[in-house]
């Protein structure tokens, strides 16, 4: 079984908790979407990263982080049948009959949906190579922590973007109204 030691583990907490708060001043999408996706690969020791959206789709794209580079998923990613009926974090093969579907492929791996206010906003998925270590409580942790500042990132970008496009709308109706000010002092 792979643990992580106490030095590495504090390590890895200290890591996790830096790129929680670096999370917090990111308010485009995709940009965070990449973030969360490298995060994921680094403290998942991890090939590959995937961050698969829920219902954000417009404004997450899902993203496949592989180390130093960032691309969209596909619509017929196996990943996207695997994560859509996850209701909480999955490990294979420890948790395999836990999980709604199947593994995507044989390798190790852990799924980790981000939930705010009741309801999945996207997943996390770290597979790891074929014959890599399964994934250790601690490893778990880790990215459920992520996880955990990824819905909240999330979270205050979408409201960031909510209030941009309500300020875009109050300035149209002040120049509608000025407009309609000036027309009738004519």
């Amino acid at each position: 079984d792979h643990h992580l030691s106490s030095d590495q583990g504090t390590a890895a907490f200290s890591r996790l908790h830096s790129l929680g708060q670096s999370f917090g001043a990111i308010f485009d999408m995709p940009e965070l979407a990449r973030r969360v996706a490298q995060a994921a690969l680094t403290l998942g020791d991890a090939d590959e990263a995937v961050l698969v959206t829920a219902e954000l789709a417009p404004f997450l794209p899902g993203v496949r982080a592989v180390r130093g580079a960032t691309v969209p998923l596909t619509e017929d990613d196996p990943v996207i049948a695997l994560v859509a009926g996850l209701s909480g974090p999955v490990r294979f093969p420890q948790d395999e009959a836990a999980a709604p579907v199947g593994p995507v492929d044989d390798r190790p791996a852990m799924y980790i949906p981000l939930e705010k206010n009741g309801g999945k906003t996207a997943v996390i998925g770290v597979p790891r190579h074929a014959g890599g270590a399964p994934f250790a409580d601690e490893e778990r942790d880790l990215l459920l922590g992520l996880g955990g500042y990824a819905a909240m990132a999330i979270e205050n970008a979408q409201l960031y973007q909510q209030a941009v496009d309500r300020t875009m709308e109050l300035s149209l109706l002040v120049e509608s109204s000025n407009a309609v000010s000036s027309s009738l002092d004519l």
